[in-house]
């Protein structure tokens, strides 16, 4: 539902400084105005998903921040609007 989701977007950026301090990183807010969908996320420091010796770190990299996103979503209150 796009209402939804824009409203959950707005209710996280109205705490934007909460969640980057739980986070412990700086987050792109992304509305997509025209768009069904909103996003927020972080960058990596890899280079390209096709470096296979780096896969093994990749992936706990994607770990560590879904689980930080998770957790810092649960501090700022929650997504319930």
């Amino acid at each position: 539902d796009p209402a939804v989701n824009l409203a959950r977007f707005e209710a996280l950026l109205a705490r934007k400084d909460q969640f980057e301090e739980a986070l412990g990183e700086n987050v792109v807010w992304d509305e997509m105005p025209g768009k069904k969908d909103t996003r927020l996320y972080v960058t990596s420091l890899f280079d390209s998903v096709e470096d296979a010796g780096h896969w093994t770190a990749m992936m706990d990299w994607l770990i560590d921040h879904h689980v930080r996103f998770r957790r810092a979503i649960v501090i700022v209150g929650g997504l319930e609007v």
